[in-house]
């Protein structure tokens, strides 16, 4: 177990989406929610929701919400990881060298917390989150965690208080067919998107951002039945110039900019996308794998270290909402 704790930084949005796939139905009259009056709902229904466990994988993992407290300006949430596979645990008595194996029984999983804190910002739809690092369980895995929980919340809530959260209804009044209110309801579809660090803002702002490398399969167009000779291995290389940027949002649209430049040079899918990055202390490219400008974000997606001994002294185990975590999370935004 590491002594420092990693903690890496997203945006959070709560979209909406018809709750069923039908092309003739239309989108959802608004695109997103306010995740503070979202979460608001959810914490005045937490103990309906709250634990409620959801299983995947067959069911060898779960997860859920263990704790929730929203306050004026940020969100204390944890959630749960459940690992139905994990190994036994060995103890060792450090004089006596004896063991003590815990041994996991066919129905009992081993419960690992993943402390996070909501941060709102300007926009109520786009607040930032703080995301603990913790190995198997992914940004993804708790985007899906928090639909799964909204799932719950759109059957708890009672329309009267639905409103701008799981439903709208119609402004100018009007009524269906059966003179009933023209209301519009939806489901929540949470979304964490990578802010990137400082390394990738410096990076295209000093141009380390050097090209774009696309290797791979290329197709050259001959007539061979044989399919032998019809694909060649091949390289493609576009240079990035100095480019003045000086905030996320320029980087992020370079970013896009150089991907669908990128895709006009891909003769095949075969073919793979790199991103160059000179390092900082030597000359060496650091070559990044990407398929989308979110692949390159990811690779430098912002992160925070803190020290977990303060916080491990006062909960002994990972059983327990750990307050110092939430409090060392919420002070590196």
């Amino acid at each position: 177990m590491k002594d420092q704790i990693c903690v890496e930084y997203y945006e959070l949005s709560l979209g909406t989406k018809n709750i069923r796939a039908d092309s003739e139905t239309p989108l959802p009259p608004i695109p997103r929610v306010s995740v503070k009056e979202a979460f608001l709902a959810l914490e005045q229904k937490a103990s309906k929701i709250l634990h409620n466990k959801y299983p995947y994988k067959n069911g060898r993992f779960q997860t859920s919400i263990e704790y929730l407290k929203c306050y004026e300006d940020h969100i204390d949430l944890v959630l749960t990881f459940y690992d139905g596979t994990a190994p036994d645990r060995t103890l060792e008595h450090r004089d006596t060298a004896s063991n003590q194996v815990q041994r996991r029984k066919q129905n009992e999983d081993v419960k690992h917390l993943c402390h996070t804190v909501i941060k709102f910002t300007d926009e109520p739809q786009y607040p930032h989150i703080g995301v603990e690092r913790l190995n198997g369980f992914p940004s993804s895995r708790i985007a899906w965690c928090l639909r799964k929980v909204f799932e719950d919340l759109r059957i708890a809530l009672p329309p009267t208080e639905a409103e701008n959260i799981l439903q709208v209804t119609n402004p100018d009044g009007s009524n269906n067919s059966d003179g009933s209110p023209d209301i519009r309801v939806f489901k929540i579809d949470p979304k964490l998107e990578p802010i990137s660090g400082t390394m990738l803002l410096e990076a295209i702002k000093e141009g380390r951002l050097k090209r774009i490398r696309l290797t791979g399969k290329q197709y050259i167009g001959m007539d061979d039945p044989s399919n032998k000779f019809t694909h060649i291995s091949a390289e493609v290389s576009l240079s990035v110039g100095q480019v003045e940027v000086t905030n996320h949002k320029q980087a992020k649209s370079l970013l896009r900019n150089l991907m669908e430049r990128a895709k006009d040079y891909k003769s095949t899918e075969e073919m793979k996308t790199f991103a160059m990055i000179e390092q900082e202390d030597n000359s060496n490219e650091q070559s990044i794998p990407i398929s989308d400008e979110n692949d390159l974000q990811t690779a430098f997606v912002k992160r925070r270290w803190f020290d977990a001994i303060d916080g491990r002294n006062k909960h002994s185990d990972n059983t327990n909402v750990n307050s110092i975590f939430l409090s060392e999370i919420l002070n590196r935004f």
